[in-house]
């Protein structure tokens, strides 16, 4: 399989990572770029790097952000070109990453999934608690003083009308917590999920990453794709743009 072939395929495989745009990071102070080395070609690819590695098989690696903001960690696009004449299965357990010496967590797409629906019914739940003590509220009597006398009266039409505003925000609220959530599961379809490369085969898909803990600047970020017993690896710089 030759190099150029991983390289074009890349293209038809950015189509799933459009949605995740929002990691370009705008208004950053944290740079990402590749390291070079003797064990990978470096390309670039609509101003992104590729980093390209021949051995048994190829591994192509794309940069999507090389901007970071506050907290965020590098995503990558990741192909895998079967250029033996076995079929091999690739998933997040050929991934592993590392900021110096300290594991990054690979996210799989079950575990983005699963983070985005819990965060999706924790909204809900609120947004339905808060619509209920809302609600709760119109309904109750109004209150008034007269030559200080105080009495409480009710009027079912202002409470009724009251109500029909409070549900009327709360279904606004749920039905944008469900589009938000819809737009955030359409986001991490391009994550690479376990997939069969046959010979003569590309696969692959992205690769988000997450620190355990606080990352101090300058370090060094190591990502690991490992296929069919050989380790392919690339390097990126991850620097403050005074850092020399």
């Amino acid at each position: 399989m030759k190099t150029s072939n991983l390289k074009t395929t890349i293209i038809k495989y950015l189509i799933l990572v459009l949605a995740v745009s929002f990691y370009s990071g705008c208004a950053s102070k944290r740079v990402v770029m590749p390291v070079k080395s003797l064990n990978y070609e470096i390309s670039h690819d609509a101003g992104n790097p590729v980093l390209t590695s021949e051995k048994k098989n190829s591994v192509a690696v794309k940069l999507l952000n090389t901007k970071l903001g506050k907290n965020q960690t590098p995503a990558f696009l990741v192909l895998v070109g079967n250029r033996d004449n076995e079929s091999f299965v690739i998933d997040m357990t050929n991934i592993k990453a590392y900021e110096a010496e300290n594991p990054l967590m690979v996210l799989t797409y079950e575990k983005r999934k699963k983070e985005i629906q819990n965060a999706q019914a924790l909204q809900m739940f609120s947004a339905a608690l808060g619509g209920v003590s809302a609600s709760l509220q119109a309904a109750s009597p109004n209150y008034a003083s007269i030559n200080g006398y105080n009495f409480s009266y009710y009027d079912s039409q202002q409470s009724a009308m009251a109500q029909s505003l409070v549900n009327l925000d709360t279904t606004a609220k749920l039905e944008n917590i469900a589009a938000s959530a819809e737009v955030q599961l359409n986001s991490i379809e391009g994550i690479l999920r376990k997939t069969t490369v046959n010979p003569g085969e590309i696969r692959g898909g992205m690769v988000s990453l997450r620190a355990k803990k606080k990352i101090k600047y300058p370090t060094e970020l190591k990502l690991l794709v490992e296929i069919q017993n050989e380790t392919h690896e690339f390097i990126f710089a991850m620097q403050k743009p005074n850092n020399k």
